[in-house]
């Protein structure tokens, strides 16, 4: 929802400015500022909500969840980051700097789990806090990659030119519809597991989520 179908649509716009000619280079930039701004933007203003509501969202998503509203919070911010990040990912890959692009990926997957882990092993899970830590450990993964990114970003900034932004959007709402189908087809199998496991179906659905985490490894294979 997030990200609006604005990742295909720079493939898109960027093979446009190409077909164009003129100058491909400041055309590309201004497509990126604009894509990544008001992503930027919806990521943004979504946290805020979140953070501010989360009381509600929690009493919406369960029990399990009402006595750690913060974890609400602690996901928004993870969202936060991961959007933030995801227009550079889309020009490294528009670039062809696959070996840049897998690398930051792989940073961040090995960050995340190898967080996880250390809070475990410290004992952290056991605190008040409990498995709230795994949300930190993902956090720090996700603000590491996206700082690490921002590297790759020819000090470009997110500025949204309204012109092109309405072209843009022509083209990316459709894709956020399918989008959102795919998606819920991609992720309603966490929500099936609470109703068809009998017995521990939180704890398999936890670990259920981490394997298909380290499995995130080999999807960078597909996207390079």
């Amino acid at each position: 929802l997030l990200t609006m179908g604005m990742e295909s649509s720079y493939f898109r716009f960027s093979a446009k400015a190409e077909e164009a000619g003129g100058d491909v280079k400041a055309a590309k930039r201004r497509l990126f500022a604009t894509t990544w701004g008001v992503t930027s933007l919806a990521a943004a203003v979504f946290f805020l909500a979140t953070a501010f509501f989360r009381d509600g969202i929690a009493h919406a998503m369960g029990e399990a969840y009402v006595s750690h509203p913060e974890y609400v919070v602690w996901v928004g911010l993870i969202i936060l980051f991961d959007v933030w990040a995801c227009i550079p990912f889309s020009r490294l890959r528009e670039q062809g700097r696959a070996l840049t692009f897998v690398g930051i990926k792989a940073l961040s997957a090995v960050l995340n789990v190898a967080l996880a882990v250390a809070f475990g092993v410290a004992g952290l899970f056991s605190t008040d806090f409990g498995v709230g830590w795994v949300f930190v450990a993902n956090f720090v993964a996700s603000a590491v990659t996206w700082l690490v990114i921002l590297a790759t970003a020819d000090r470009t900034l997110p500025a949204i030119d309204r012109k092109l932004l309405t072209a843009v959007f022509a083209y990316s709402l459709p894709l956020l519809v399918g989008g959102l189908a795919g998606t819920a087809n991609e992720f309603i199998d966490r929500q099936l597991i609470k109703y068809l496991v009998p017995e521990g179906a939180m704890a398999q659905l936890g670990i259920y989520g981490a394997i298909t985490k380290i499995a995130v490894v080999m999807m960078l294979f597909y996207q390079m």
